[in-house]
């Protein structure tokens, strides 16, 4: 294969394990099927004994929408540069399987749409939600008026934070942690890599270590999601 650049991945046979080699890659080929997976136009491969070497070329989060990131810049690019950044986080935590942590965002840069995407984090041994709502606006918005946007407007709109919007702005939004010490901690004790992301809203502020992303559009946003 011809060298130009990027991230190379090696493949189990059964594609089922992920690892990262050193840097190297191959000019882009058409869409391509391998072990039942198709691989996007981004990707290119050669198969070397029983692994595969998959080149990733030129990728963007429009590109990754709907599949897993396995590269720490393709999860940079989506992180910081695609729906979330100044998006709407309306839900956020822990799926019922406990192992993956969800972030459900609602993208309004370009209205009148709507989007909502899904990001789920996948192996998730760290987690960390703090307030991002200092104390004295705490104090201002104790009262439960607060939790509920239509009771707050009949009692006549008193200055604090409204928790009853249900949604917090993710400005200035999401930062990849380079050369994260918690990162490397967790690689180092579960033998995979991993990454570390903190995302910063007005509501709240999360830090998250993780294996791998995934991102999907879930259609448009629903109506009582008032953005």
């Amino acid at each position: 294969m011809p060298a130009t650049a990027s991230a190379v991945r090696s493949l189990d046979a059964d594609l089922s394990r992920v690892l990262t080699l050193s840097s190297s890659s191959a000019s882009t080929k058409a869409m391509r099927g391998l072990g039942g997976k198709l691989l996007p136009d981004s990707h290119v491969y050669a198969e070397m004994g029983d692994s595969v070497i998959i080149c990733v070329v030129d990728v963007t989060c429009a590109d990754l929408e709907g599949g897993t990131l396995v590269t720490a810049d393709e999860i940079r690019e989506c992180l910081e540069r695609g729906p979330l950044f100044d998006g709407y986080i309306v839900k956020h935590g822990f799926v019922p399987f406990l192992r993956d942590y969800d972030l459900v965002v609602v993208a309004v840069a370009s209205p009148p749409r709507r989007p909502q995407y899904l990001y789920r984090f996948s192996h998730v041994p760290f987690a960390t939600v703090t307030t991002a709502v200092s104390d004295e606006v705490w104090r201002k918005s104790w009262a439960d008026d607060y939790t509920n946007f239509q009771t707050w407007q009949r009692v006549g709109s008193p200055p604090g934070y409204v928790w009853g919007v249900c949604y917090s702005v993710a400005y200035p939004g999401a930062k990849c942690v380079e050369d994260s010490i918690l990162a490397r901690e967790w690689s180092s004790r579960l033998g995979k890599p991993m990454h570390e992301v903190q995302i910063k809203t007005n509501g709240h502020d999360l830090t998250l270590i993780f294996h791998d992303l995934n991102m999907e559009e879930q259609g448009e946003a629903s109506e009582s999601v008032s953005v």
